[in-house]
């Protein structure tokens, strides 16, 4: 895609592209580099994996290894704001595809949560239905139904806790108990089932 620039005022410029999952126009009227969509991803999973390595986590080697490195890297960002500024931090699909990058996942970031779960089925990930009570393990990916309303995507902490974007209080965060209704779990092939 291309960038469209167009004057507004003499030293304003408002430059808009397609957001890659949407095809709606992201655009922002300011004197300084507006940052697109895919930009800001990409921002964010170098800043994730830079502080992974920070504090000696370092990507996985096997996408049968990524559970234990995002267990582990879930548990270092919880109550910090991981959001994308681009899509305003809303979006825990956003937060979740980088965290899963930045821990060696052969994904692309996406905001979309269908999409997310639509890559990682593509890898061979495998998905199976969850219900209160079922086992979880460290780095198991849990999905709500993907229908378009109420969303959501979190991941199995090395603690137990269940980590996800929370949209009310801007900030990645560890619970034992969501409202949202996780109805099935992704672990890559060749991770311990």
């Amino acid at each position: 895609m291309t960038d469209k620039v167009t004057e507004a005022k003499p030293e304003i410029k408002t430059v808009g592209q397609a957001a890659p999952e949407s095809g709606e126009s992201l655009s922002t009227t300011n004197q300084e580099k507006t940052v697109t969509f895919a930009e800001s991803l990409d921002g964010r999973v170098k800043s994730i994996s830079a502080q992974l390595g920070e504090n000696g986590l370092m990507p996985a080697m096997s996408q049968a290894e990524v559970p234990s490195t995002l267990a582990k890297a879930v548990v270092l960002f919880d109550r910090q704001n991981i959001g994308v500024p681009a899509d305003g931090g809303r979006s825990s699909g956003s937060a979740v595809s980088a965290l899963l990058k930045a821990s060696g996942a052969d994904v692309s970031p996406t905001m979309d949560i269908g999409k997310l779960h639509g890559q990682l089925a593509a890898k061979g990930w495998e998905s199976v239905e969850y219900k209160p009570g079922d086992i979880l393990k460290p780095g198991d990916l849990l999905f709500t139904d993907l229908n378009p309303h109420r969303r959501n995507v979190g991941i199995v902490g090395e603690n137990g806790k269940i980590y996800s974007h929370n949209i009310t209080m801007n900030q990645f965060q560890g619970r034992e108990n969501w409202t949202s209704k996780f109805v099935s779990v992704m672990r890559p092939p060749g991770s311990d089932k």
